[in-house]
């Protein structure tokens, strides 16, 4: 008669038992994240919105910045993902991509604050351009206007135009194509919190007397003499915003991999 090799059965038995305190564990995991996945799916979606919103803006150059966010009662700034560390909720979400989420969310809304810094300032260097060109201009009501055409009181029809814009080549040429087609004006425009902090006429009937062209592209130059270094991650910044908006867009659908339910499981023995 053979002897029992006990010795064999006590290592079977062992790892049967810890093959299924495992799979017991990983049933449990998954019926816990079972039950958080709508609620993960939903903050994965608004922080996809919000991430859109953020390079939508910068893309069409209206970017958001701090003022997007302002709370109307403590006027202190709100952004999402600064809300969700406030309040707790960004430690149910990835640990090793909030971070760089909220990273993406300050880097986005500083390039708005330095995009709108330049909007501000673009009114004094607008004028610096037409009178270098020798383009007489006239104030009234709280605006400029280009005063050649002296025999027309009225700014006629016009195109409103943030002339930080013009700091794109494309929107550049949008604009002297659709002056040139319409022959119509530009009214340089910077309106913040409801308040108009400069409009700046190129009348519809003075264009015709100038080089719209030349004083545009001037314009942009000058603007980009003037802007900040950091108006220059733009393409970068989009491309790091698409990035990220591919990774919630997979986690909008499935929040917890298999991959990550399992290394929760083994991580949920070492507590």
């Amino acid at each position: 008669m053979n002897d029992i090799n006990w010795y064999s059965i006590a290592i079977n038995s062992s790892i049967s038992f810890i093959l299924s305190l495992i799979m017991f564990s990983f049933g449990v995991r998954s019926g816990k994240e079972r039950t958080e996945r709508l609620k993960l799916r939903d903050k994965y979606r608004e922080l996809y919105a919000h991430f859109s919103k953020l390079r939508n803006g910068i893309l069409e150059y209206k970017p958001l910045d701090w003022d997007d966010f302002r709370d109307s009662n403590s006027w202190s700034s709100k952004p999402p993902c600064k809300e969700m560390v406030k309040n707790g909720e960004h430690l149910e979400l990835s640990k090793s991509l909030f971070p760089a989420l909220e990273e993406l969310e300050t880097n986005s809304l500083r390039y708005g604050s330095f995009f709108y810094d330049l909007s501000n300032k673009s009114g004094e260097l607008i004028l610096e351009v037409l009178g270098k060109h020798g383009v007489e201009t006239k104030s009234e009501n709280h605006s400029v206007s280009t005063n050649i055409d002296k025999s027309v009181k009225n700014s006629g029809g016009f195109f409103e135009v943030n002339p930080a814009t013009l700091i794109s080549p494309d929107i550049r040429s949008k604009w002297l194509g659709l002056v040139k087609e319409r022959e119509t004006g530009l009214c340089f425009t910077r309106v913040e919190n409801s308040r108009v902090l400069y409009r700046i006429y190129l009348r519809e009937c003075d264009v015709k007397y100038i080089n719209i062209e030349e004083i545009l592209i001037d314009i942009a130059m000058t603007l980009d003499e003037n802007k900040d270094e950091y108006l220059n991650k733009r393409e970068d910044l989009v491309v790091e915003l698409d990035s990220y908006l591919q990774k919630l867009s997979g986690l909008t659908r499935e929040p917890h991999s298999f991959w990550s339910t399992l290394g929760n499981t083994f991580k949920d023995f070492t507590r």
